[in-house]
């Protein structure tokens, strides 16, 4: 893990963050510091507010960027310097992903467009868990467990068990594991539909070993409650030649999930190995398997 530090203002994680958009819905949102004396020169940024228009945001966010805000003070609403020294500390959140060019809304105020995080999982910290964003930043407000986001719950980084008391907000992950863990995590919420991802439930998402892939590997390993598991292989950032595409490998989980939605007992199953580009799932009842998740694995695969 290493210490986020710096202005980040687009880059490789604003494309990432822009992409996530488009999955969970998220917006830009604003916030508004009210000009109060005559001549409008100074801005009290503890009169601040944000806009509405975004679909899952922690609420304590909205409540510790006013505090920031308003602990500015007044600043000149003609200084530059002043307006770069709100973009500047406003970044400091581990919660915001980038902040816009800050406007003088004459008379009304200061309008800051900020852009937040887009968390993809979480990480157990102790008895607590964490949210964590696409590009790796533990972010703040703690939780008793992994928390709900839509229709899913943010699945939980690392192996089953294992704490990382080290962690806090603002700390980017930089481990191998928990990055390929990560990179397994966005795709999820990329591929599976909202009826997948409720049926998932909540989830562990194991990749210590995602890249020792073989017929004696299974790579990444997603534990499921009840005991279920998913053997998913490589993860998507290790770029391994020969890998089964993602969109083929959640497709396969897709009908394999459909199975445990059915009425019928004979199709539960206690794992499904995705590293084929035909999945084997194996019945709780042992005498029987199914290609995709209807029968035997073949073909080429991690």
């Amino acid at each position: 893990m290493s210490k986020r530090g710096g202005r980040r203002v687009g880059g490789p994680g604003g494309i990432l963050l822009c992409l996530g958009l488009a999955v969970v819905g998220w917006l830009m949102g604003g916030v508004e510091g009210r000009v109060v004396e005559s001549g409008y020169r100074t801005i009290r940024t503890e009169e601040s507010r944000l806009d509405n228009g975004r679909t899952w945001v922690d609420a304590r966010w909205e409540a510790e960027l006013r505090q920031k805000i308003a602990r500015l003070g007044p600043e000149e609403a003609s200084d530059q310097s002043g307006r770069a020294r709100i973009v500047d500390e406003v970044l400091r959140l581990s919660f915001v992903a980038d902040v816009g060019e800050p406007e003088v809304l004459w008379p009304d105020g200061l309008r800051v467009p900020v852009l937040f995080q887009n968390p993809v999982a979480c990480l157990a910290v102790g008895e607590l868990f964490f949210a964590v964003s696409a590009d790796g930043t533990i972010l703040s407000g703690s939780w008793d467990s992994p928390p709900k986001v839509g229709s899913g719950w943010l699945p939980v980084l690392g192996e089953v068990g294992v704490h990382y008391p080290g962690a806090m907000p603002g700390v980017v992950l930089d481990g191998e594991a928990e990055l390929d863990a990560l990179s397994i995590a966005t795709s999820m919420w990329v591929h599976l539909s909202r009826e997948d991802l409720t049926t998932m439930g909540r989830v562990v998402i194991d990749a210590k070993r995602g890249r020792e892939t073989g017929p004696a590997q299974q790579g990444a390993r997603i534990h499921l409650e009840g005991g279920r598991e998913i053997w998913f292989g490589r993860p998507p950032r290790a770029g391994a030649p020969g890998s089964l595409p993602d969109e083929i490998k959640w497709a396969n989980l897709s009908r394999a999930l459909e199975c445990l939605r059915s009425e019928d007992p004979g199709q539960d199953w206690n794992w499904v190995d995705l590293r084929w580009d035909r999945a084997e799932v194996h019945l709780f009842d042992t005498s029987a398997e199914t290609e995709g998740a209807t029968g035997e694995s073949s073909g080429t695969g991690d």
